[in-house]
């Protein structure tokens, strides 16, 4: 009797819209299953991992269903939330199903083909057919079978190959093939050990006396036993390595059967292998703090932590954490930046030991697949990671604690969807019926309102622990383009006198921001963007820090010919230069994403600043936040002006933050500590209110404004971008989907306009702003307007070369 119909819906890791319908073989009906991948074709030949949605009887009216090709997994890989979680998103930041598959996977996870050439064996070489490259390639084929696009560019030393290749596939000398590109492999160890007939005493005495004429080999004998006492077991790496010989040594010392080679899987995640000290002792503040979260976690499924700077909200959390440990459930623990990990990995594991684990985007893929495994099958208790962690497959998922709440970083930029990932923790503890808890010093004007209004519970911890005093903080005025005060420079010298640390704040990388030619004034912009190009001396070039470009530092003005080339403004670099030369004898470092490049780069700068090897530390934000340093007794935060003065309608909440919390790295552990802020305009309200601590009066006047101006959280904010490489295609192309959007939504949407940075990467860009009032059904309608125009779009022969992104509640 033959087999039912069985079909499969599934999520292509593609931007485009809805699942597709593939039918399943009758070999493969009893392996399908929700959250399982399955290999399929799409398209023009080529080869995807999808993921099943859902599985069915119903043929499709609209097509003929492809045979799913295989099936990948022997069990789910993400467990049903999941998929309603995905769901969630695609639908709140208009995005679609694929886009979150693709932001959601570990790339090891996403298997797809690629094009491969291959020798066709009808053709019959003639050389007189072939041109010089044709022949190359050919040759290439004849010894290799198979070549990558990319191994003919290599060949040919030459980036555009195509025009070849469609020459070569007319004369039928090849043809093309799509096979898998490799996805994730496991780490495969060699281990050596001592045959069993040399168990015995005798045995292995017998063997030295018979190694004698082979002194090789028995130098590899020696070593490997005196290994064998230091490791359970030997690997082969490690036993070449200590006896520095050939591995041909070894190779027939195993073909004598003297030594047994085999191999097996090791995890690439080391484990934690320090001493577990268990849980800290809370100060009364602290203990007040946690029976408040508790009694508020009982009305609420949200709560804003709300403590100052070195109030010991970690200790806090680790309390909650362990509670659930002890109920048998896992713990998400985020945070905005990877440098954070850093420290608090080692905390948390001289806490919990091993159960700890990380995921961020430094690691490789094939770390964050085993990292995912390990999470899929609750080998791991807690994981902290950025914002990519919230994908993460938990299967018995307690608490979310997201730390830093405020910062920015949580929000994802490119590619869609571009979700804020605290927002989004809010979304899955609700799907979930869990807790999240939210914890700041400076809590997002967002987050105080949901508290204030009653949607979130709210804690607060006002005194430091140990009972540490805030630090001291002053202004101090500069003059236009001074780096360092006398005021400043003194009092960097006074500390380092007392064996003491200094943090200094600059919120741009780089030496210079731009090259100015003081006869002309030419300033060497990006060829691909609107701004200039960023001086970085000790790579000696131009950078720009939007598309990557780079070019040879300007020596030669190339408007008028001279050679009297300036420097406009400062960044990091060239503030560490500065303090060379003030400070010779002191060793200073810089954190910055210049100089954190690789997994390692923010755990080597912080060990060394911990270990007092840094004396003075120069970051932008990355030093701002969460870091705990016993010795620092001086911030200097430089250039205040530049903060305050960005054209956004968050400008003054983020100068507030940001300078709130590199304050709050001074004078942590032992004695109060000392902040100096450096302004052109040292009469700028929000620094008064930053001087005197007035959080609460600065709230108030932000959120005043807001109110009067319509933002957030009094509206919902929408923000359209839209792309071409043409500035006479975008522009009258703006306004016509303005007017479209203005038909269906009307004087919610405002007119197109120029963000500050016009053009990037090649692109023209126009902005449209979406003002919706706070309702479900209106924020709703908007979103489904939107989308119908996205449609629309690509039917209208003038407008569906524009790419348009969709930004819900922009940072």
């Amino acid at each position: 009797m033959p087999a039912k119909s069985l079909y499969v819906d599934v999520i292509l890791p593609l931007s485009i819209s809805g699942t597709y319908t593939y039918r399943v073989p009758a070999e493969f009906q009893t392996a399908v299953a929700k959250g399982k991948r399955v290999l399929v074709s799409f398209g023009k030949r080529k080869l995807y991992s999808a993921l099943i949605q859902k599985t069915h009887a119903v043929e499709p009216e609209l097509y003929k269903a492809k045979d799913i090709l295989d099936v990948l997994d022997s069990v789910p890989i993400i467990p049903q939330w999941h998929l309603d979680f995905w769901k969630w998103m695609a639908d709140y930041y208009v995005s679609n199903l694929g886009e979150v598959m693709n932001c959601a996977l570990p790339a090891g996870l996403k298997l797809s083909s690629e094009t491969i050439i291959v020798a066709d064996e009808n053709y019959r070489k003639n050389d007189k057919d072939l041109d010089d490259h044709e022949y190359l390639v050919w040759e290439a084929l004849h010894f290799q079978h198979a070549l990558r696009i990319a191994d003919i560019q290599d060949i040919l030393n030459i980036k555009s190959v195509y025009p070849l290749i469609r020459k070569m596939l007319d004369k039928k000398i090849i043809f093309l093939k799509e096979t898998l590109k490799a996805g994730y492999k496991p780490k495969k160890v060699s281990f050596i050990a001592l045959s069993g007939k040399y168990a015995e005493n005798t045995a292995l005495k017998n063997l030295f006396n018979q190694l004698e004429k082979a002194p090789r080999q028995l130098d590899f004998l020696l070593h490997f036993i005196q290994l064998n006492t230091e490791e359970k077991a030997v690997k082969k790496a490690s036993l070449i390595k200590r006896t520095g010989a050939h591995y041909q040594v070894l190779k027939r010392m195993i073909e004598k059967g003297i030594f047994v080679e085999s191999e097996s899987t090791e995890s690439r995640l080391l484990p934690y292998r320090g001493e577990v000290s268990g849980l800290h002792t809370l100060s009364k503040a602290q203990q007040q703090a946690l029976s408040t979260l508790k009694e508020q976690f009982e009305k609420y499924h949200t709560v804003l932590l709300h403590g100052v700077t070195s109030s010991g909200k970690t200790q806090i959390y680790s309390h909650l954490i362990d509670d659930m440990i002890q109920a048998g459930k896992q713990v998400l623990y985020l945070l905005p930046e990877i440098a954070l990990t850093t420290q608090l990995i080692t905390r948390l594991s001289e806490i919990f030991g091993h159960r700890v684990g990380v995921y961020h985007s430094r690691f490789s893929n094939n770390e964050r697949v085993e990292l995912w495994n390990k999470v899929l099958n609750h080998e791991l208790d807690i994981v902290l990671g950025a914002r990519s962690a919230i994908f993460l497959p938990f299967v018995n998922l307690g608490l979310i604690v997201v730390d830093e709440e405020h910062d920015f970083s949580f929000k994802q930029f490119d590619p869609s969807p571009r979700y804020n990932a605290r927002d989004a923790a809010v979304y899955l503890a609700a799907l979930l019926k869990i807790k999240t808890l939210l914890g700041s010093a400076t809590p997002s004007a967002e987050s105080r309102h949901n508290a204030r209004t009653g949607k979130y519970g709210w804690v607060s911890i006002d005194e430091r622990y140990g009972k540490v005093a805030m630090p001291k903080i002053e202004i101090v005025k500069i003059r236009y383009g001074q780096l360092i005060s006398k005021h400043l420079a003194q009092n960097i010298d006074a500390v380092l006198k007392q064996n003491e640390q200094v943090i200094l704040f600059r919120n741009r990388r780089g030496f210079s921001p731009m090259l100015v030619c003081r006869v002309c004034g030419y300033i060497p912009n990006c060829k691909n963007c609107d701004v200039s190009l960023t001086y970085h001396k000790y790579f000696d070039e131009m950078r720009c820090h939007y598309c990557g470009a780079h070019s040879k530092t300007m020596i030669t003005c190339p408007a008028c010919g001279s050679h009297d080339i300036g420097q406009q403004g400062f960044g990091t670099e060239k503030i560490e230069d500065e303090l060379k030369i003030l400070f010779p004898d002191t060793n200073i470092g810089r954190m910055d994403f210049d100089s954190v490049k690789g997994k390692d780069g923010y755990q080597k700068i912080i060990n060394k600043f911990e270990t007092g090897e840094i004396q003075i530390l120069v970051g932008t934000q990355m030093v701002t936040k969460g870091l705990d340093f016993e010795k620092v007794s001086l911030v200097g935060i430089l250039s205040a002006d530049k903060l305050l003065s960005y054209p956004d309608f968050r400008a003054s909440e983020r100068a507030f933050q940001l300078m709130v919390q590199v304050s709050g790295r001074s004078g942590r552990k032992r004695k109060q500590g000392q902040v100096i802020i450096q302004a052109l305009d040292i009469n700028h309200p929000v620094l008064k209110l930053v001087l005197e601590g007035r959080m609460q009066e600065f709230y108030n006047m932000e959120m005043a404004e807001r109110k009067q101006f319509a933002y957030p959280p009094y509206v919902k904010l929408i923000r359209l971008t839209l792309r071409h490489p043409d500035a006479k295609i975008l522009y009258p192309g703006a306004r016509e989907i303005h007017a479209m959007l203005y038909k269906k939504i009307g004087r919610r949407v405002y007119a197109p306009a120029s963000p500050l940075i016009g053009r990037i990467r090649g692109q023209y860009l126009q902005e449209i702003l979406i003002k919706i009032e706070i309702s479900v059904s209106a924020v709703n309608t908007v979103k489904s307007s939107i989308r119908q125009i996205l449609n629309e779009l690509s039917t209208k022969p003038t407008l569906r070369s524009i790419r348009i992104n969709v930004d819900v509640d922009p940072a």
